[in-house]
C-alpha cells in the first residue's frame, strides 16, 4: 500500500466504525448501518494484504465498540476479562475484513454474497457471548422500525437483516470499484426482501388481552407494589407483572410469601406475576399466582450475566399458563437478550411473553430494551415487561408499542394495554 494511503485508510475505516456506533441509542439512526460497513469494504477489498485488511478491520472494530464500551462503563467488567472480551470482538471485525480482502477478485455476485453471509455468520458468534445476545447485533438498533424490517426478521432472523445491510453496500463498492454500474442491478432483489417478507406475515386477527406491568425507578420501591398492582386490576388487566427480584424471601419464609401474593391475585381476580429471590435457594425466581389465589409455578433465570449475577442459573425448563385462554410463558431480564428461550415459547405455543427486568447501570437499560423489543418483532408473541430502573412496555406482535413508562424519567407506575393476538393460535 502507498504510505500516502495508510492514513487515508485509517481514517476511513475508523469514519465506519463511527457511523455504526452512532446508528444506535442515543442517536438512533438504524439508517447509518447502510453506509458505515462501506468505508471497511473499500479499504479491505484494496489493502495490499490479508494482514493490512485485518489491521483495518480491527480500526472499524474499535471505532465501532469503543464509544459504546466507555458510554456503558465497560458493564463493570473485571480489567482483565475486559481486554479478552475487546480482543474477541476485534478479532472478529478484523476477520470480517480479511474475508472481504480475499473475495477481491471474486464476481461481484459472489463478492456480494459473500460478504453479506460473512458479517451474518460472525455476528452470530458475537450473539453467542453469553454478555448481550443479539444486543450487538445490527438489527437491535432498527428495533424502533419494525415496520420495516419486521417481515425479515420473523421469516429469517435478526442476522439475516445484518446480511442484506452488508451486501446492498457490497453492491455498490464493489460496482463502482470495477466500474460496473450495470452491476447495481443487484441492488433491486436486496431491497425489495424486506418489504416483500413483510407481505408475506399473516394479518392480525380480532381479540386482546388486557395486561399490565408495575415498576419503580430506585431500589426500595416495592413498598407500592400492592396499590400498584390494585390500580391494575382496577383498570381491568387480567394479567399484572412485577419486575425481577422485587422482594427478597427471607430463611423460612417462602409458605409465608406466596400466602401474601396469592391472596392479593385471588382478591383482585388477575393472574400475578412476582419477582424474588430466596435465602433457603438462591436463584432469580418469577411465582405466577392465579385469580383463584392458587401458585401456577415458578421459573427460574436461565441466562445470567456473567461475572455480575453468581447464583446458579435455572435449566432452561419452560414456565406456561393460560390467562382467559392466551398461553403465556415467562422470563426473566437477560434471558430476553437471547433468542433461545423465546422460540421456545412460541414453539410451545405460547401467545405472549412475560419479562420481569431490574435493570442495571442507567446507560445499559437503553440498550437492553430495543433489544428485548426484537422478541415480539422476530416472533409471534406479545410482550409484557416490568422493568425496575427502566422502561416497562407492553409490546404487541410484530414490535408496536401498545404503551410505555420510562420508570427514572417519569416515577413509579402502572403501565396497561390491550394485546393483540396473533394471527397463528396454538391451542
Amino acid at each position: 500500500m502507498p504510505a500516502t494511503r495508510v492514513v487515508p485508510d485509517l481514517l476511513l475505516a475508523a469514519l465506519g466504525g463511527l457511523l455504526m456506533f452512532a446508528s444506535g441509542y442515543p442517536i438512533e439512526a438504524p439508517w447509518l448501518q447502510l453506509v458505515g460497513v462501506a468505508p471497511l469494504l473499500i479499504v479491505a477489498l484494496r489493502s495490499p494484504s490479508r494482514r493490512r485488511a485485518a489491521a483495518l478491520g480491527g480500526v472499524w472494530g474499535l471505532a465501532r465498540t469503543l464509544p459504546l464500551g466507555v458510554m456503558l462503563d465497560g458493564l463493570g467488567v473485571p480489567p482483565l476479562p475486559a481486554v479478552a472480551l475487546a480482543l474477541y470482538l476485534l478479532a472478529l471485525d478484523a476477520s470480517f475484513a480479511a474475508l472481504v480482502h480475499v473475495m477481491r477478485h471474486w464476481s461481484l455476485p459472489a463478492l456480494t454474497l459473500g460478504a453479506g453471509v460473512s458479517f451474518a455468520a460472525i455476528e452470530r458468534l458475537d450473539a453467542a457471548l453469553p454478555m448481550w445476545g443479539t444486543a450487538r447485533s445490527l438489527a437491535r438498533a432498527w428495533a424502533i422500525e419494525p415496520e420495516l424490517v419486521g417481515g425479515l426478521l420473523r421469516l429469517a432472523g435478526p442476522h439475516a437483516l445484518a446480511l442484506v445491510i452488508v451486501a446492498l453496500q457490497a453492491v455498490v463498492v464493489g460496482a463502482l470499484a470495477r466500474r460496473r454500474p450495470s452491476g447495481l442491478a443487484l441492488l433491486v432483489p436486496l431491497l425489495a426482501a424486506p418489504p416483500l417478507c413483510g407481505a408475506l406475515l399473516p394479518a392480525r386477527t380480532d381479540g386482546a388481552l388486557r395486561v399490565a406491568a408495575v415498576a419503580w425507578p430506585t431500589r426500595g420501591g416495592e413498598h407500592q407494589a400492592e396499590a400498584l398492582v390494585t390500580a391494575a386490576a382496577q383498570g381491568g388487566a387480567r394479567l399484572v407483572v412485577l419486575p425481577e427480584s422485587a422482594f427478597t424471601v427471607e430463611p423460612g419464609a417462602l409458605a409465608q410469601f406466596d400466602a401474601r401474593w396469592a391472596a392479593l391475585a385471588g382478591a383482585l381476580r388477575v393472574h400475578l406475576v412476582v419477582g424474588y429471590r430466596d435465602r433457603d435457594d438462591p436463584g432469580n425466581r418469577l411465582a405466577v399466582f392465579d385469580p383463584a389465589g392458587a401458585l401456577v409455578g415458578r421459573y427460574t433465570k436461565t441466562h445470567l450475566i456473567p461475572l455480575s449475577e453468581r447464583y446458579p442459573p435455572g435449566d432452561g425448563a419452560l414456565l406456561v399458563f393460560e390467562v382467559d385462554g392466551v398461553r403465556v410463558g415467562a422470563m426473566i431480564c437477560q434471558d430476553d437478550n437471547f433468542r433461545d428461550l423465546s422460540r421456545a415459547y412460541a414453539r410451545a405455543g405460547a401467545e405472549l411473553v412475560v419479562v420481569p427486568t431490574n435493570e442495571g447501570p442507567p446507560a445499559v437499560a437503553p440498550y437492553h430494551y430495543r433489544n428485548a423489543r426484537l422478541r415480539p418483532i422476530e416472533l409471534p408473541l406479545a410482550l409484557v415487561r416490568a422493568a425496575a430502573r427502566g422502561t416497562s412496555a407492553i409490546v404487541a406482535p410484530g414490535g408496536t408499542i401498545v404503551a410505555a413508562r420510562d420508570h427514572p424519567r417519569e416515577g413509579a407506575g402502572v403501565v396497561i394495554g390491550d394485546v393483540p393476538r396473533p394471527a397463528t393460535r396454538h391451542r
